[in-house]
């Protein structure tokens, strides 16, 4: 047995060497490549010495006329590469000012969405789809790159994307009436969905009710960070004390106490976990 072992393994490191080998020797059959600019400079190299011995076999009157072709296309050549570059100028200058004027309303809207979850009153008022946007604000607000999802399947998460850390987040947003509370059976459903589906790091459940007993002792089981109405709005608060104080930013965020029977959920919620500083 250990004979025909050794013997297989002679024949797939033969069978190795031999791939190997002729991989080589394409490579040296084949012979150095140019690149496209090694191209263009031998055929600039091959113009000017065809210029040069075209006028050395030209007449003295023929000669000034084809100096004057060459000048007259040289210049040609010179002012459409200029034009060519300034409009390629203008055009990155376009994207750049698209960039910026976007990126402008981006930060307005995460603004506006903050200011607007800080009352739970106006969270209820909008579409589920613009409350949806709204979180993503929020979040990217505390730090996450975030991008909304949405759509009616089973299997489709609200919003996904990465925290700070660069974990993968799974995002669960239902805009319920607040005197609703979460079920463990819909906390299953997310769990079955962000985790095993999609294999989320972090799953972040968020809602404008509340939850559950059960719900709540099964998010803490398997990891899942909770937010209901009163943990969102206080979110917001902080977040838009930090738009407003930029230094608050360096201070550890302020924990909060979420009422009624979510008093068991656990503080990460949307905020950036910090990496622990060694003793």
């Amino acid at each position: 047995m250990g004979r025909r072992r050794s013997t297989r393994s002679q024949r797939a490191a033969s069978r190795r060497n031999l791939v190997k080998a002729r991989a080589a020797q394409n490579r040296r059959r084949s012979g150095p490549t140019l690149s496209f600019a090694g191209l263009k400079g031998i055929a600039r190299l091959g113009l000017i010495l065809g210029a040069v011995f075209l006028v050395a076999l030209l007449t003295s009157a023929t000669r000034g006329i084809f100096l004057i072709v060459v000048a007259a296309a040289g210049a040609l050549y010179w002012w459409r590469r200029r034009q060519r570059n300034a409009a390629r100028a203008a055009l990155l200058a376009q994207r750049e000012e698209r960039a910026q004027a976007e990126a402008d309303e981006q930060r307005r809207r995460q603004k506006r969405d903050v200011e607007r979850a800080r009352h739970l009153g106006s969270l209820l008022m909008v579409s589920p789809a613009e409350f949806e946007h709204v979180i993503a604000s929020l979040m990217r607000a505390r730090g996450f790159d975030v991008q909304v999802v949405g759509g009616s399947r089973d299997l489709a998460p609200d919003i996904t994307g990465r925290d700070p850390a660069g974990r993968s987040v799974v995002v669960q947003c239902k805009q319920y009436n607040p005197t609703r509370k979460v079920n463990s059976r819909e906390m299953q459903q997310f769990l079955g969905m962000a985790r095993v589906h999609h294999g989320a790091d972090r799953c972040i459940y968020v809602t404008t009710a509340r939850f559950t007993a059960d719900a709540v002792a099964l998010a803490n089981e398997h990891d899942i960070e909770l937010v209901d109405g009163d943990g969102l709005t206080a979110i917001a608060e902080q977040a838009s004390s930090a738009e407003q104080a930029p230094s608050s930013r360096d201070r550890p965020p302020a924990h909060f106490r979420r009422s009624g029977s979510s008093d068991a959920v656990r503080e990460p919620s949307l905020q950036p976990e910090r990496p622990q500083q060694p003793p």
